[in-house]
């Protein structure tokens, strides 16, 4: 099936690191990652870890929408 998460956040100032990125451990099978309505990065390869830069996306000030698109069908 297709499906989905959302969360909202705010970066915190002890992270205003110069460059930002989000790490996940595994997505099945494949992902679409977007921050505020953008798209960050995209992932395949059922149940593997990866890395996306989320830098210029981010409001450091206000809040953040983050959003995984999953689609997780069998695709040989």
């Amino acid at each position: 099936m297709v499906c989905g998460y959302r969360k909202r956040f705010r970066v915190p100032p002890v992270q205003a690191a110069p460059r930002l990125f989000l790490r996940f451990d595994g997505a099945a099978h494949q992902a679409v990652v977007r921050v505020n309505g953008r798209v960050a990065g995209q992932h395949r390869g059922g149940y593997t870890g990866f890395t996306v830069e989320i830098t210029d996306l981010v409001d450091r000030e206000g809040e953040n929408l983050l959003t995984v698109q999953l689609d997780t069908r069998e695709d040989p």
